[in-house]
């Protein structure tokens, strides 16, 4: 078996991408002949990691012996994971008990593997991991773009300098990994998982994370600038000196979470839920914040100009020192919240709920709407500055 393997793989990589889904077809076709041959086939790959045949079967195919190991390597990691992901997921469950490819067991086993192929210029690098058990995997300036990492598990994976954009991550699974200077550009993250994850210097600008779980993520200077993120949970999050401009979080969870210089500006939040969410020194010109629940949030010190806050909730809301200059409040309530120092100028508030409002030394020229049984709901003071038509 090993010699003829090294015969028809070693001399070239013959499962390029374009085959993939062929491939899988002729696996699905004759499932119960592929399941048969899969454990000699994953055997056979993880004894060629070490080299095992090299020296018998793979020294006469190529004059780069290393080159030959290579398409050996690609090309059965191909053949294992079109196998794999053509089972249902009791019959993965009776291979490995999680349902995952553990075909790199050891935390350096798939840098190693990696770094082969990465050493060989003719190689493919789109690779198949689809279901591949990369847990606690070390992947140091990796060029994983354009590869199939659907439900792939990273759990406590490091990410150094990686670079993974347009590549297909459905389903991956990345809690408490840890990913610094790393890029996800125009990646595919729907439904991906980064609970309590590490995210530093990372950019993943125009990636599609909707129904992502980003809860009680660390994220530090990270751009997320025209990000999908529509129904994620983001709940404890915190976030610090980041670039989310035009990002849409339409009816995520923000709740607990804590935002800090951030740049959020022409985000989509329209019915999320930020309960007792902190924006501090932020930027939210131009958001949507349209049904948003944000009772008992914390926005001191933000900008929120042209800010469309319609019929949202910001009951209790910190709004000390912020500007809201011609900001959308209609409908939106903000009883017993405390807008000290804000500059609303312009701004509209026609049917916004004032009662116990604190509006002390606020800045109320020029708004629309408001009527004088808005204002004796609120708390004013001598230095709040009230439209003329009130003076």
């Amino acid at each position: 078996m090993a010699e003829d393997l090294y015969l028809i793989l070693g001399s070239e990589v013959l499962m390029p991408v374009a085959y993939r889904e062929f491939l899988r077809d002729i696996m699905r076709m004759r499932k119960d002949r592929a399941i048969s041959i899969f454990r000699p086939l994953e055997s056979f790959f993880k004894l060629c990691q070490t080299h095992t045949y090299l020296g018998k079967h793979g020294i006469h195919i190529k004059d780069n012996p290393l080159a030959t190991e290579a398409n050996v390597l690609y090309g059965l990691l191909e053949l294992i994971v079109a196998i794999f992901v053509v089972l249902d997921s009791d019959q993965r469950k009776e291979i490995y008990a999680d349902g995952f490819l553990n075909l790199f067991p050891n935390v350096l086993d798939f840098f190693r593997f990696y770094s082969l192929l990465n050493s060989i210029p003719d190689i493919f690098l789109d690779l198949d991991l689809n279901y591949i058990n990369l847990n606690d995997a070390l992947m140091h300036s990796m060029n994983l773009s354009g590869c199939n990492l659907v439900y792939t598990t990273l759990q406590n994976s490091k990410l150094f300098g990686a670079t993974i954009n347009g590549s297909e991550l459905q389903s991956a699974d990345f809690q408490s990994a840890f990913i610094v200077n790393s890029t996800f550009r125009l990646c595919d993250l729907r439904q991906a998982n980064f609970k309590h994850a590490i995210l530093y210097f990372s950019d993943f600008s125009k990636a599609t994370l909707e129904d992502s779980d980003l809860s009680f993520a660390s994220m530090r200077e990270v751009r997320l600038k025209d990000t999908n993120l529509t129904n994620s949970v983001l709940n404890s999050a915190d976030i610090i000196d980041s670039d989310l401009t035009n990002i849409r979080l339409i009816e995520s969870n923000l709740e607990n979470a804590a935002f800090h210089n951030v740049n959020m500006a022409f985000g989509n939040l329209k019915k999320a839920r930020m309960t007792n969410i902190t924006f501090a020194d932020c930027i939210l010109n131009d958001c949507y914040f349209i049904d948003a629940k944000l009772e008992d949030a914390n926005l001191i010190n933000s900008k929120m100009i042209h800010a469309n806050f319609y019929n949202a909730n910001l009951t209790n809301a910190e709004l000390i020192n912020t500007d809201m200059k011609n900001a959308f409040l209609r409908g939106a309530n903000l009883s017993n919240a405390n807008l000290t120092n804000a500059d609303l100028t312009g701004a509209y508030l026609k049917d916004c709920n004032l009662a116990n409002t604190n509006l002390t030394n606020a800045n109320l020229a020029n708004v629309r709407g408001l009527t004088e049984a808005q204002i004796n709901q609120a708390l004013i003071s001598d230095s709040t500055i009230l439209p003329t038509h009130f003076e």
